[in-house]
């Protein structure tokens, strides 16, 4: 137990995490997960639908040990007088699946008190309402007929009318910022030509009445919304709604993969779960680095698929172990590597091998910045020898900073269609940042930047003045460059 003295030199912050570990132990959380797991399996066999399954990150990637792919429909999106479309968030692969597939399950979870998240009461159908939208209007814009009955706006019913109202008077606002920028409006225009009927949303949860649907019969494309929690009562103890959601606060490092590898032993671990999930984090980290090794005789078509490749730049991202073997020399001359674990079978190639550790600087204000000119000088001296060269961005540990150099290195030296630049930019406004984060986002949707990252790459290229001297330096000789 802890002493007065102890309380009281917690922060408030630290004091409500410590309150939220006691009140929901990690066991109660892991049970009450795999409770709402089997629940979810037992739901999607019944909807008998065959469509895709996806999380909704983060919260709802602990629901299942399998997922087709993941999305990321933010509920403060979706925040009364906030609703917000983001276009750094645009979801357009879960449009393309759920085309493509008749259909769509997206599952997500929320905490007790509420029936669903925010996501899918309304970041969902606004977003929704959106694709709608445009897709119609080009439609409408090929001659291929009048779908202004797919612009009506479709909310649960519990949401208030005024409310509803409010909404659909920004939607053609949310529809305007797509067609304004000329990436986005091109992915729309291939969506177009698949869609064939409009998109809805329809909720379920363990509460839910379920009634069986001819799925090849409905006028629309399923985007089917699971939250995967049961509304907890008071009397529900040992149950925990949401227990996926704000994992920092109670994980201890385990990841939702770490569990379903290892949930049987976890769960059968008692009072020591604490030191199991060690162990269990001991014995990932070894099977990490087992995998470093890879495979070298690996089949190149079965490679590609590893990868998100950018366009025709001939530059790619990706986060998987083939990734770090020496089987990647198959299909790229260069490899970045923005993690802070050494590629063996790579790092001897030094010549057409760079290692940066972004992760490191993650979360630390500036120190992304001071990483950067190193970034940026090598791939400047990279291309001058050789500007067809197959380059890969990797991080074996965190997509997130792949995404992240790859969104500087287009910014300074491809236009906003992908084609190289015959000289780095010197030039940028928020709006032509803006435009490059969509494009580079758009061919790698699981990956994300966090505002606060966002917001340090907007100072180091709008600012050149600001951060430490060596940043400094390097946009001095980069501005006075002929």
């Amino acid at each position: 137990p802890m002493e007065d003295e102890d309380l009281a030199s917690l922060s408030v912050y630290k004091f409500q995490k410590l309150v939220k570990k006691d009140e929901g132990s990690v066991h109660r959380r892991l049970r009450s997960i795999k409770d709402d797991a089997d629940w979810l399996a037992s739901f999607v066999r019944r909807l008998d639908c065959n469509f895709p399954l996806f999380a909704n990150l983060r919260c709802g990637a602990w629901y299942s040990p399998s997922f087709d792919g993941t999305c990321y429909f933010k509920s403060t999106d979706g925040h009364y007088g906030s609703w917000e479309f983001n276009l750094s968030r645009i979801n357009l692969h879960v449009a393309e699946k759920c085309t493509e597939n008749g259909g769509i399950v997206l599952v997500d979870s929320t905490r007790k008190g509420k029936p669903y998240p925010d996501s899918f009461n309304r970041t969902i159908p606004i977003w929704i309402g959106v694709i709608n939208s445009i897709v119609a209007d080009r439609k409408k814009a090929q001659g291929e007929g009048d779908f202004s009955d797919w612009k009506e706006l479709s909310v649960p019913s519990w949401i208030d009318p005024s409310e509803r109202n409010q909404i659909e008077k920004r939607i053609p606002q949310f529809v305007e910022k797509i067609m304004s920028n000329a990436v986005l409006l091109s992915n729309i225009d291939d969506l177009s030509r698949k869609m064939k009927k409009p998109l809805k949303a329809l909720l379920f949860n363990p509460n839910s009445k379920f009634w069986e649907i001819d799925w090849s019969s409905l006028e629309f494309y399923p985007v089917i919304c699971v939250s995967a929690s049961r509304i907890q009562t008071d009397d529900d103890t040992d149950y925990i709604q949401g227990a996926g959601d704000d994992e920092e606060s109670w994980a201890m490092g385990l990841t939702y993969q770490m569990f379903w590898d290892n949930w049987e032993d976890i769960l059968d671990s008692g009072s020591n779960i604490e030191t199991f999930i060690q162990q269990v984090k001991e014995n990932h980290e070894m099977k990490f680095k087992e995998s470093l090794q890879g495979e070298s005789d690996v089949d190149v078509e079965e490679l590609k698929k590893c990868f998100d490749f950018f366009g025709n730049s001939g530059i790619a991202i990706g986060n998987s172990p083939q990734g770090c073997s020496a089987a990647t020399w198959q299909l790229f001359d260069l490899v970045i590597n923005c993690s802070d674990v050494d590629y063996p079978q790579l790092s001897s190639s030094k010549e057409k091998y760079f290692q940066i550790s972004l992760e490191e600087a993650k979360g630390q204000k500036l120190k992304i910045c001071t990483q950067l000119p190193t970034l940026l000088t090598f791939f400047e001296e990279a291309i001058s020898k050789n500007k067809s060269q197959r380059i890969l961005i990797h991080s074996i540990k965190d997509i997130d900073m792949a995404l992240l150099a790859s969104y500087v290195i287009f910014l300074s030296f491809y236009d906003e269609q992908g084609n190289m630049l015959d000289a780095p930019q010197k030039k940028f406004t928020k709006e032509s940042m803006r435009t490059m984060l969509y494009y580079v986002s758009s061919f790698s949707p699981q990956a994300r930047l966090q505002r606060a990252t966002l917001n340090e790459i907007n100072r180091f290229f709008m600012s050149p003045t600001y951060g430490p001297p060596q940043v400094q330096q390097y946009w001095k000789k980069r501005l006075n460059k002929k």
